[in-house]
């Protein structure tokens, strides 16, 4: 009996001694809880790097935007929520264009793959001219700006006149931006991750592209090709708390789609046909600036997506696109008395602008798009960009992103 009560005993200690751990466990996960739940995690700008100098001031970008006086009194409204976006955003540095050692060498590499020989030069050996046998394609490249041209004659071209057959995937002609690039020598490291859009398209009597409604009658593609660039940078792990990295892993990096004038345009834009099997025949068209990204950045602080939209209601936007919403995608901007602007907030975009005259940055900025409605109760489609850098706020310039 006395074995017996003592074994009972020992379960008894066992127990209460596994119970007493238990409680321990409980009330230091508690604890730990408790701890990180009032420890202050950083919001989505407290993960970013804070913005310095080194680039120095940053202008106002030259945006043009259509005059339209008679949409004075139309109304700004918002659909939706905007999402977040960070404080500051880099800005990156474009050399200005000049000629090197490698300049015209590269350019004829560039030449021969579309398929064009033996340039004519100007006396400064800055620009040149390429044309094919029949004179019905020519090809110009200003080495001191940088800009590339390939022109058609599409009524007189041998292989323009030929019959067409194009992809009818919508990806297929996007999915060869990478390998176009290539084939064509432009190497500059803001090619490498680019966004490509393609809308096929015909040619009119006139001479001018048009997107039909029906894909299978169309003969080319307009292929634009969009820069894409780092805007953000974040915050040094060593002055966060164990908790704040673990938040600011999960916060988005920002990627900055490069904008054009017309915002449909990318920094390179392609007219194509047929599979791209052979660029010498299937490739008709080329307007491209090679602007010499430096690499450097600078960071810099931006307006809030909210006070980007007070300055588009107090007039300070660039409108870059009003079309109908019966408009085919490749028309011309209209003159149109609006009403009412809906700015659909899940479309809106921390971008880049890029001039089509050399400018020593690409400049921040917030592209706004939605629906109009007109004063006679048609609809349409509209893109306004804003500037995005803070200037209201002295020493808000930017630094070297570290």
């Amino acid at each position: 009996m006395a074995s017996l009560s003592g074994s009972t005993g020992n379960v008894r200690k066992v127990v209460v001694l596994s119970l007493f751990a238990l409680v321990l466990m409980l009330i230091f996960d508690t604890l730990g809880k408790y701890v990180e739940s009032v420890q202050p995690l950083p919001s989505i700008g407290g993960c970013f790097a804070n913005a310095s100098s080194s680039l120095g001031s940053v202008p106002v970008p030259d945006i043009v935007s259509f005059a339209l006086p008679q949409t004075a009194g139309a109304s700004f409204t918002l659909n939706g929520r905007f999402k977040s976006f960070p404080p500051t955003m880099l800005v990156h540095a474009i050399d200005a264009t000049r000629i090197n050692l490698d300049t015209v060498d590269n350019a004829k590499l560039t030449a021969t793959a579309m398929g064009f020989s033996n340039p004519i030069a100007s006396a400064n050996n800055t620009q040149f001219q390429w044309k094919t046998a029949s004179n019905t394609k020519q090809l110009n490249f200003n080495a001191t700006t940088g800009v590339w041209k390939l022109t058609t004659q599409y009524f007189f071209d041998p292989d323009a006149l030929k019959a067409k057959t194009l992809n009818q995937n919508q990806s297929f002609y996007p999915s060869q931006a990478a390998r176009i690039l290539k084939s064509l020598n432009f190497t500059n490291a803001t090619l490498t991750n680019t966004v490509a859009t393609s809308i096929y398209a015909t040619i009119g009597s006139d001479g001018n592209f048009t997107s039909p409604s029906n894909p299978a009658s169309a003969s080319y593609v307009v292929l634009d090709i969009f820069r894409n660039l780092t805007s953000t940078v974040k915050r040094n792990a060593t002055t966060l708390s164990e908790a704040q990295v673990k938040a600011c892993d999960k916060a988005e990096n920002f990627i900055g789609k490069v904008f054009k004038q017309d915002p449909r345009r990318g920094s390179l834009r392609l007219i194509v046909s047929d599979q791209l099997q052979d660029l010498k025949k299937d490739l008709y068209g080329l307007d491209f600036t090679d602007y010499r990204y430096s690499g450097t950045t600078g960071n810099y602080n931006i307006v809030t997506v909210e006070q980007a939209f007070t300055k588009l209601q107090t007039g300070e936007g660039k409108l870059v696109q009003i079309q109908l919403s019966g408009d085919e995608t490749l028309g011309s901007n209209r003159q149109l008395n609006v009403k009412r602007f809906v700015i659909n907030a899940d479309q809106t975009e921390l971008a880049y602008f890029e001039s089509d005259k050399y400018q020593p940055f690409v400049f921040p900025i917030f592209v706004f798009k939605g629906v109009l409605e007109t004063a006679d109760g048609q609809t349409g489609r509209f893109i306004f960009y804003i500037d995005a850098v803070q200037r209201f706020a002295a020493g808000a310039s930017t630094s070297q992103a570290k």
